[in-house]
């Protein structure tokens, strides 16, 4: 106890660098926490659009895949197109 009472009075007598006040920094930056659960929120949005539009292309693409095998009796020798999940993490993920 006494060590880490000693490691505070240090941590007390050490300079603060020139122009900077801690209880400024301190004001000056909570704002930016505030705007966390905002800047997630978008992010997550944004997400969810690309992966909506991602999956209708990902449909499109199996559509046409299988009007082509309908159009012509015979099976693609092309692998089929990934989901975009897939797509997206291939190589981090076991599948």
């Amino acid at each position: 106890m006494a060590e880490l009472l000693a490691k505070a009075e240090a941590a007390d007598q050490v300079d603060v660098p020139d122009g900077m006040s801690i209880p400024e920094e301190l004001a000056h930056r909570r704002p930016g926490w505030r705007n966390l659960p905002a800047a997630r929120a978008k992010i997550e949005a944004r997400a969810k659009e690309r992966f909506e539009r991602e999956q209708v292309e990902y449909q499109a693409k199996l559509a046409a895949r299988e009007a082509k095998v309908e159009a012509t009796g015979r099976k693609p020798r092309s692998k089929p197109p990934e989901p975009p999940w897939k797509a997206r993490y291939r190589g981090t993920r076991s599948t």
